[in-house]
């Protein structure tokens, strides 16, 4: 089993309806390759610009597809690798993708220190520089 965990800004706000449809041809890329994972999606309050953060879990040249294929998406610039090796386990066995917004509770739970509920704005660096963290953030945002 191999775990690509990446983050990227989107080049636009996405709408609910752009959001869901991203999600559909996700599940269904991924239901053709026995991919699972999340994407989380953080809207323009909580970040300097629309950010994803996702894993992709399965055998690693799907995988590595997959993350290539999103890595060249319209959808997104300044695709980051966050953390990629082989895992035990996948984290999300049942999923094949899920899509969850990210609230500002479930960032400081994530990131310490991170401000007040006024001033949530998160510098994506601190979870690309951190794969702890955003892991975390990716298993804290399901609950």
């Amino acid at each position: 089993m191999y775990r690509v965990i990446y983050a990227s800004r989107a080049t636009a706000e996405m709408s609910d309806i752009e959001l869901e449809g991203l999600l559909v041809e996700a599940r269904m890329r991924n239901e053709l390759e026995d991919l699972t994972g999340l994407l989380l999606y953080f809207g323009p309050d909580l970040a300097d610009a629309p950010s994803f953060l996702q894993v992709l879990e399965g055998e690693r040249e799907a995988v590595e597809t997959v993350y290539e294929l999103i890595a060249r998406d319209r959808r997104h610039r300044d695709v980051r690798l966050v953390a990629a090796g082989d895992v035990e386990e996948r984290m999300f066995p049942d999923w094949r993708m899920g899509l969850e917004y990210v609230t500002y509770d479930d960032l400081a739970r994530a990131v310490p220190g991170l401000g007040t509920p006024d001033r949530p704005l998160v510098v994506m660096a601190e979870l690309v520089t951190d794969p702890v963290r955003a892991e975390q953030l990716l298993v804290t945002a399901t609950y």
